[in-house]
Protein backbone atom coordinates (compact mmCIF):
# COMPACT_ATOMS: atom_id res chain seq x y z
CA UNK A 1 0.00 0.00 0.00
CA UNK A 2 2.93 2.83 0.65
CA UNK A 3 4.15 2.39 -2.74
CA UNK A 4 0.84 3.61 -3.77
CA UNK A 5 -0.05 6.26 -1.23
CA UNK A 6 1.40 9.33 -3.61
CA UNK A 7 -1.70 8.12 -5.80
CA UNK A 8 -3.96 8.97 -3.55
CA UNK A 9 -2.83 12.57 -2.09
CA UNK A 10 -2.21 15.74 -3.43
CA UNK A 11 0.61 16.46 -1.47
CA UNK A 12 4.40 15.30 -1.56
CA UNK A 13 5.04 12.59 0.86
CA UNK A 14 8.07 13.23 2.78
CA UNK A 15 7.91 10.62 5.24
CA UNK A 16 5.52 7.17 5.75
CA UNK A 17 5.40 4.22 7.83
CA UNK A 18 2.77 2.79 10.35
CA UNK A 19 2.00 5.01 13.20
CA UNK A 20 0.93 3.02 17.01
CA UNK A 21 -0.40 6.17 19.46
CA UNK A 22 -2.44 6.17 22.83
CA UNK A 23 -5.31 8.36 23.28
CA UNK A 24 -5.92 10.32 26.29
CA UNK A 25 -8.11 9.01 29.33
CA UNK A 26 -9.28 5.57 27.61
CA UNK A 27 -9.32 2.68 30.11
CA UNK A 28 -6.06 0.57 30.28
CA UNK A 29 -6.29 -2.39 27.23
CA UNK A 30 -8.57 0.08 25.31
CA UNK A 31 -5.95 3.42 24.93
CA UNK A 32 -3.71 2.43 22.10
CA UNK A 33 -4.31 2.34 18.59
CA UNK A 34 -2.29 1.52 15.29
CA UNK A 35 -2.33 3.64 12.11
CA UNK A 36 -2.01 0.89 9.07
CA UNK A 37 -0.11 3.64 6.43
CA UNK A 38 0.64 7.49 7.89
CA UNK A 39 1.89 9.72 4.54
CA UNK A 40 3.65 12.89 6.44
CA UNK A 41 4.05 16.24 3.80
CA UNK A 42 5.05 19.17 5.07
CA UNK A 43 1.23 20.95 5.73
CA UNK A 44 -0.64 17.45 5.43
CA UNK A 45 -0.82 14.22 6.89
CA UNK A 46 -2.68 10.97 5.32
CA UNK A 47 -3.85 8.28 7.57
CA UNK A 48 -4.98 5.33 5.83
CA UNK A 49 -6.86 2.30 7.45
CA UNK A 50 -6.51 -0.55 5.34
CA UNK A 51 -9.19 -3.67 5.46
CA UNK A 52 -9.14 -6.53 3.44
CA UNK A 53 -12.48 -7.29 3.47
CA UNK A 54 -15.22 -6.21 1.16
CA UNK A 55 -16.93 -3.22 3.05
CA UNK A 56 -20.64 -2.17 2.51
CA UNK A 57 -21.55 1.79 2.94
CA UNK A 58 -22.64 0.94 6.96
CA UNK A 59 -18.91 -0.52 7.56
CA UNK A 60 -17.30 2.43 5.79
CA UNK A 61 -18.78 5.03 7.65
CA UNK A 62 -17.62 3.29 11.09
CA UNK A 63 -14.28 2.67 10.08
CA UNK A 64 -14.02 6.77 8.89
CA UNK A 65 -15.21 7.27 12.52
CA UNK A 66 -12.73 4.85 14.09
CA UNK A 67 -10.20 6.69 12.14
CA UNK A 68 -11.15 9.93 12.52
CA UNK A 69 -10.90 9.67 16.65
CA UNK A 70 -7.27 8.51 16.13
CA UNK A 71 -6.83 11.30 14.13
CA UNK A 72 -7.52 13.34 16.97
CA UNK A 73 -5.14 11.66 18.56
CA UNK A 74 -2.58 12.43 17.24
CA UNK A 75 -1.01 16.15 18.19
CA UNK A 76 -0.05 17.11 15.66
CA UNK A 77 -1.62 20.51 13.87
CA UNK A 78 -0.92 19.75 10.21
CA UNK A 79 -4.38 19.28 8.22
CA UNK A 80 -4.97 15.24 8.44
CA UNK A 81 -6.23 13.19 5.39
CA UNK A 82 -8.72 10.15 6.12
CA UNK A 83 -8.33 7.14 3.80
CA UNK A 84 -9.92 3.73 3.71
CA UNK A 85 -8.81 1.52 1.30
CA UNK A 86 -10.46 -1.98 1.15
CA UNK A 87 -10.25 -5.02 -0.91
CA UNK A 88 -13.86 -4.13 -2.23
CA UNK A 89 -16.39 -1.50 -1.66
CA UNK A 90 -19.68 -1.67 -2.52
CA UNK A 91 -20.45 1.73 -3.14
CA UNK A 92 -17.28 4.04 -4.17
CA UNK A 93 -17.13 7.59 -2.30
CA UNK A 94 -14.78 10.30 -1.90
CA UNK A 95 -11.10 8.59 -0.26
CA UNK A 96 -12.68 5.22 -0.25
CA UNK A 97 -11.13 3.06 -2.42
CA UNK A 98 -10.51 -0.75 -3.19
CA UNK A 99 -7.97 -3.04 -5.22
CA UNK A 100 -9.91 -2.36 -8.81
CA UNK A 101 -8.71 1.08 -7.70
CA UNK A 102 -4.99 0.17 -7.07
CA UNK A 103 -4.52 -1.97 -10.25
CA UNK A 104 -5.94 1.12 -12.03
CA UNK A 105 -3.23 2.85 -10.43
CA UNK A 106 -0.75 0.24 -11.33
CA UNK A 107 -1.78 -0.04 -15.17
CA UNK A 108 -1.09 3.63 -15.33
CA UNK A 109 2.34 3.23 -13.94
CA UNK A 110 3.70 0.70 -16.90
Amino acid sequence: MEQFAQNFVDFKIKSIGKLWGKYEGKEKGKESFEIDVVAVGEKKIALFEVKWSELDEKEVEREFEKLKEKAEAIKDSREKELIIVTRKVKKKRENVYDLEDIQNMAQKVK
